[in-house]
């Protein structure tokens, strides 16, 4: 075996013990409560990470994205939180989730790169169909907006924090369908749409929560409308969540 190979390994090993370790340590946090705590939701642990192989999800309680740059990119930003989001979901990690706003900011006087108001607040959109809703201040906590930064980021955190809130009882069923299946929270469409051939297409554009949440988020600077694709189903009607129109039906 090669030096980078065994170097591989090394790296393997010790990120499946930390994740395992940490497990251990949640169940026995578990274990030592009695009582009502021992039911209470706050008083249980959850830790999350962002590296992992096949078999982390057994460990791992949650993860994350790791650091996205604060920007409208598709290689590394907004558009890349949703491909990871989703193709971590094909590949068995159900529970995954972005920092609110990206993380890495570059402030050099030649390049560049820091966190507007308008990208914090898509970014608070898109995470309300997570399966977390948390923010970052990111690595450069002044060059960036921050949820804090004046009334109506605060107002449009607090809005989305209640449309979060709003699906809790949805989210616990996905979460339980996840712990017991492996099916993750947030879902491309092709699993469900697998005959459907523009559905192959789609990569950050949309994506379902469930079955029955489709999520079309803006990931676009300066965009305030956007295109959904709505796959035609036999006897199925799709409803907008704010006003409970209903914005398409098929009836076969």
């Amino acid at each position: 075996m090669t030096a980078s190979r065994y170097r591989y390994m090394e790296i393997w090993l010790k990120g499946m013990l930390w994740a395992k370790i940490n497990r251990e340590f949640v169940e026995e946090w578990k274990s030592s409560l009695v009582g009502k705590e021992k039911e209470d939701p706050e008083e249980a642990l959850v830790f999350f990470m962002r590296a992992g192989c096949r078999n982390s999800p057994k460990w791992a309680t949650l993860f994350w994205e790791g650091d996205q740059m604060v920007s409208w990119q598709a290689n590394d930003g907004i558009k890349s939180a949703v491909v990871g989001l989703l193709s971590s979901g094909l590949s068995g990690y159900s529970l995954n989730h972005s920092d609110i706003g990206g993380y890495c900011s570059v402030n050099l006087p030649f390049f560049k790169y820091q966190r507007s108001e308008e990208l914090l607040l898509r970014w608070m959109e898109l995470n309300a169909f997570s399966v977390v809703f948390r923010t970052h201040e990111g690595n450069k906590p002044t060059s960036n907006s921050q949820f804090y930064s004046n009334n109506g980021t605060l107002s449009h955190f607090a809005r989305f924090a209640k449309i979060y809130k709003a699906w809790k009882f949805y989210r616990i069923q996905l979460v339980k369908e996840a712990s017991e299946k492996g099916l993750p929270v947030c879902r491309h469409l092709f699993p469900r749409y697998s005959e459907d051939e523009y559905v192959h297409t789609l990569t950050y554009q949309q994506f379902l929560v469930g079955t029955e949440i489709l999520v079309v988020p803006v990931l676009d600077k300066g965009k305030e409308m956007v295109r959904a694709y709505v796959p035609e189903v036999e006897n199925c009607s799709w409803k907008a969540c704010l006003d409970r129109k209903t914005i398409f039906q098929t009836r076969f």
